[in-house]
């Protein structure tokens, strides 16, 4: 930055929250990248180490409630995933009008892509299944995909592509946008009276991760100009 003249006094950085990145700049003032912080919120929101199926005892109530992001969620996911490597693997994308989208660990929202696409492909998936020679194990797929459930899962996955497109930008400032961000999909992931308790349950854990990472965002101060 120096050999560039880029070095000023008042330099602020941006960057992921990656320990070393702070060490590198830690005599300057630091903010954390908002969407990258929104990509920890699904990371971990999503990881199955959150997965519901280990049981929290009430100690007022004595009850086993259901923590963590529910196993019917990522049995959704996981049954989306299936079907993309097969269609990937039978060349099934080639007679799919709109293709299946693969999800990618390092790209952002990337679940949300694939469930979209089989989503809106699955009148046309099931369509295949009736025909001679279909495959049958796509038929098991389709079968066991809980579509109603995927339909809810992409709903309540959208508001956080719609945030990280939003704050990603390259030519006009965002971060005046970060707290109203915020507070849109805190809005979004409020219980409803028509959710389901899958539901209720997967709105309520993304919140605890969003109030988890998405904190450093909010709480760093600028200096005064």
């Amino acid at each position: 930055m120096e050999e560039f003249a880029a070095m000023r006094a008042n330099n602020v950085f941006v960057t992921d929250n990656a320990s070393n990145m702070k060490a590198a700049i830690r005599e300057y003032t630091w903010i954390g990248c908002a969407c990258h912080n929104l990509n920890l919120v699904l990371t971990h929101g999503f990881s199955r180490k959150g997965c519901s199926a280990t049981a929290a005892v009430s100690e007022e109530e004595g009850e086993h409630i259901a923590v963590g992001i529910p196993v019917e969620v990522l049995q959704v996911i996981d049954t989306c995933k299936e079907i993309m490597a097969l269609a990937k693997r039978t060349h099934l994308n080639a007679v799919l009008e709109t293709t299946l989208k693969q999800s990618v660990v390092t790209r952002w929202n990337s679940t949300l892509t694939t469930l979209k696409s089989v989503s809106t492909n699955l009148d046309e998936l099931h369509s295949l299944t009736s025909v001679p020679g279909g495959s049958r194990n796509l038929l098991r797929l389709v079968v066991y995909l809980n579509d109603s459930l995927l339909r809810e899962v992409v709903q309540i996955l959208e508001p956080f592509d719609t945030a990280t497109k939003c704050l990603s930008t390259d030519k006009s400032p965002t971060m005046h946008l970060v707290v109203p961000t915020k507070v849109q999909l805190s809005k979004q992931l409020s219980p409803s009276p028509s959710d389901s308790v899958i539901m209720s349950q997967l709105k309520e854990h993304l919140q605890k991760k969003l109030e988890l990472y998405f904190t450093s965002v909010l709480s760093t101060s600028l200096p005064h100009c």
